[in-house]
């Protein structure tokens, strides 16, 4: 998929509810985790490092709101 590594196995389409769903799951529970008091800037880097594929108004549309979500959620 799109010659990105890892997308295959990794991949969640939004368009289908149930995996919206686990997106939200598994998004809240790395950002509960980066948010563990004496976290690393590394430890931290790891729970958030996200990629989202594809440049269609749904790809683009999610990016720019998980972005603010995650800056308003991890701000110290």
């Amino acid at each position: 998929m799109f010659g990105t590594p890892g997308v295959r196995q990794q991949r969640r389409f939004l368009e289908e509810i149930n995996n919206a769903e686990k997106i939200q799951r598994k998004l809240t529970d790395c950002v509960k985790t980066a948010k563990f008091k004496d976290q690393s800037p590394g430890e931290v880097k790891k729970f958030i490092h996200i990629i989202v594929v594809g440049g269609g108004p749904t790809a683009v549309g999610y990016g720019a709101k998980l972005h603010n979500c995650l800056v308003k959620n991890l701000s110290r």
